[in-house]
């Protein structure tokens, strides 16, 4: 449909103008897969990826097993009913755990699927339409920082499902972040790349006056409550001093 219609869609830039998201397109490559493998998408990446590298734990949701998947919660911990967008896959659909994942991206990493010029293709910064550090490569996001480091990433989103993909390419480190209850802080993790090497300014360095002073209230609440915690337990101690 899209194809037969192109000429109708003028809203779409000319390639390596403008960086626009757009899961259908992934939806389309997984159809691609498809029509030239003869065989389905989650039959093909079970067979070609998931069973050679051992990971067990890792499957394309499909409308014949739709149980078979963990229940994902929104914030207040409701679960998230189904729905028919649950079953397109290409551009989502794929539930594993941080271990099969790591698997994953060690292979990612050997050069036996794709040569190291091929993922420097993909790391490389295409989008450029706006400044700052954000960009994206090929099927990746990246943020590239003032002092030369870069951080090759995807976030993942579905109902209350949030993931974490963050790839630091100088020190070989990867960080998998997986959750099935709604949260942004899942994507937060990206705050560890630090323990590795200098990667930006922590986030209280880069916080605003106003926030100072909360953080400085917080703190200060904080010592209260721990000295009256100590004063309890001081009490307590002579309690049972004078009780003996």
């Amino acid at each position: 449909y899209l194809i037969n219609r192109k000429q109708e869609l003028t809203d779409i830039s000319p390639a390596c103008i403008r960086f626009s998201y757009c899961n259908t397109n992934y939806a389309l490559l997984a159809l691609l897969i498809e029509k030239v493998t003869g065989i389905t998408y989650p039959r093909y990446l079970k067979q070609n990826f998931f069973d050679p590298l051992e990971m067990n734990n890792t499957f394309v949701l499909t409308v014949k097993e739709p149980t078979k998947a963990t229940p994902s919660y929104d914030w207040r911990g409701t679960e998230i009913p189904l729905n028919y967008l649950d079953f397109v896959y290409g551009d989502k659909n794929i539930f594993s755990t941080a271990r099969d994942l790591l698997k994953w991206d060690r292979f990612l990493s050997s050069g036996l699927l794709f040569t190291k010029e091929t993922l420097q293709e993909a790391y490389t910064p295409y989008s450029h339409e706006h400044p700052g550090i954000k960009n994206y490569g090929l099927g990746w996001r990246m943020n590239l920082y003032d002092n030369g480091k870069k951080i090759i990433f995807h976030n993942g989103w579905w109902h209350g499902n949030n993931s974490a993909f963050i790839r630091l390419l100088d020190e070989d480190v990867t960080i998998i972040a997986l959750n099935n209850r709604f949260t942004r802080a899942t994507y937060h993790v990206n705050q560890l790349a630090n323990i590795f090497s200098d990667y930006f300014i922590p986030v209280e360095e880069e916080t605003d006056a106003s926030t100072q002073d909360s953080m400085l209230q917080y703190k200060t609440d904080s010592n209260s409550v721990h000295k009256k915690r100590d004063s309890i337990i001081s009490g307590k101690s002579q309690h049972e001093k004078k009780s003996k």
